[in-house]
């Protein structure tokens, strides 16, 4: 094989790889391009105020969870807590992202302003002046393995794959 083909064959095989870290700015559906990476992932923030998101997981296939604490605190009682699944739209300019959260249908749930670094999402609700910090969790949520793949997560270095257990996912290699 002479170099030329191995050099056209490295390039095809790291496409995906400089896809997954960022390379290059990111456009939306409606065209729209961002400079920086899509947040996938779960971000989480276990002490969030009533009536602001404690977890937020955005999945590559524009599926989504959203979740806020309850509304009431109070011993003894049932408290209703605040939990969304369906989509999400992205768009924004430059460096401001926006956030919309959806119904099947495309009806709008909840709006927000981010800024996303890499590690962290942060949320400004409309009508609000204070972002909502949200750090990637250490333990990304799921339902099903599939969730686990629709996040991008960091996979180790050996052949297996994700599963969905207690809410989380987990690696597992191969003949470990």
């Amino acid at each position: 094989m002479g170099p030329s083909r191995i050099a056209v064959i490295a390039a095809v095989m790291s496409a995906p790889l400089l896809a997954a870290c960022g390379g290059g700015a990111w456009v939306e559906s409606s065209g729209v391009a961002l400079d920086e990476p899509e947040p996938l992932g779960t971000f989480e923030n276990g002490s969030a105020p009533i009536g602001t998101p404690s977890r937020v997981v955005l999945m590559s296939d524009g599926t989504a969870r959203l979740e806020k604490p309850p509304a009431c605190r109070l011993r003894g009682f049932l408290c209703q807590s605040f939990e969304f699944d369906g989509f999400y739209k992205r768009s924004g300019t430059g460096s401001t992202g926006h956030l919309d959260f959806v119904t099947g249908d495309g009806t709008p749930v909840e709006s927000y302003d981010y800024r996303y670094d890499g590690q962290r999402l942060d949320l400004l609700q409309e009508g609000t002046t204070q972002y909502q910090l949200l750090p990637r969790a250490a333990t990304a949520w799921c339902t099903t393995s599939q969730q686990c793949d629709t996040q991008q997560l960091a996979t180790p270095l050996c052949v297996g794959a994700w599963s969905c257990v207690s809410s989380g996912c987990q690696y597992a290699c191969k003949g470990m």
